[in-house]
């Protein structure tokens, strides 16, 4: 699974200003951001936090030798999701893969 405008999901937890691109105008000099844009140091570490929050609400467990790869087990169901910076490989019975994507 790809997940989409990935570094647009993690927000930053400092300030980051940045001179406004030519021809954008906000009526000032420069931006504050309150996201993370691709190309910046810290929306890694941002999206990693976001997707592991996910993940541990919806009752997966995090390997402590794999901090990118997290274990669900329902009854006698295992599933098994591994993270690679925007693509996440699903694995397990087809409804508990779906209701993970949803």
């Amino acid at each position: 699974m790809d997940v989409v405008s990935t570094f647009f999901n993690g927000s930053i937890d400092m300030l980051v200003f940045l001179m406004q691109s030519e021809g954008f105008d906000l009526g000032g000099d420069i931006c504050c951001l309150l996201k993370g844009i691709y190309g910046m140091c810290q929306v890694a570490k941002a999206w990693y936090e976001v997707l592991n929050g996910i993940f541990e609400a919806i009752g997966f467990m995090r390997l402590i030798a794999d901090q990118a790869v997290w274990i669900r087990w329902t009854r006698d169901k295992l599933q098994v999701v591994m993270a690679h910076v925007d693509d996440l490989l699903i694995g397990g019975i087809r409804s508990m893969v779906d209701d993970t994507k949803a």
